[in-house]
């Protein structure tokens, strides 16, 4: 009908495996998952609560990570290190918590990506909460993956955030 195959179709469903997973596989279609659930998720994630206590906990996990085995006889600094690991557990669970009290985000369990998560990075090549934000875009504009940084791969924007923290530097990453 309109000549387009394989990459040059952009397919929305909100089911990962009935919607998703066989345009992408089958037929190599480009697929977008609508998750209306995304809305509650990022404006938790913008909320000054979990902005600050998601750069403390990188911050307090650092420190645990840097600290721990410097002072391994320094009975002092051991108690120290036990407080912030209490304290990080803590705020774990805050952030947690503040997704949703029973299970979290529906994305991330503390610092890994849930299933649900990884099953959509496999099969969506796009997501949003409402197919109404896409009719924004133009119908040619090419949507082009972020690079994540993996774990032994450093991690710029954190990094800079935890100098500007230890320094109390005031940066535009705090705003908004």
């Amino acid at each position: 009908m309109t000549g387009w195959v394989g990459s040059k179709v952009l397919y929305f469903g909100d089911h990962v495996y009935s919607d998703l997973a066989d345009p992408a596989i089958r037929h190599g279609w480009r697929t977008g998952a609508i998750i209306p659930e995304l809305e509650h998720e990022i404006k938790v994630m913008n909320s000054p609560t979990y902005k600050t206590t998601i750069v403390w906990l990188q911050a307090l996990q650092t420190l645990i990570a840097n600290m721990q085995d410097l002072q391994e006889d320094d009975p002092d600094a051991q108690q120290t290190i036990h407080r912030w690991k209490k304290e990080r557990e803590e705020l774990r669970q805050l952030t947690k918590e503040l997704f949703n009290p029973r299970f979290g985000s529906i994305f991330r369990t503390y610092n890994n990506p849930t299933y649900f998560s990884r099953r959509l990075a496999r099969f969506a090549d796009v997501y949003t909460s409402s197919v109404d934000n896409v009719l924004a875009y133009n119908l040619k504009h090419t949507f082009y993956p972020q690079r994540s940084a993996l774990p032994h791969e450093l991690d710029y924007g954190t990094q800079r955030r935890l100098w500007y923290l230890v320094h109390g530097v005031p940066h535009a990453t705090s705003k908004g």
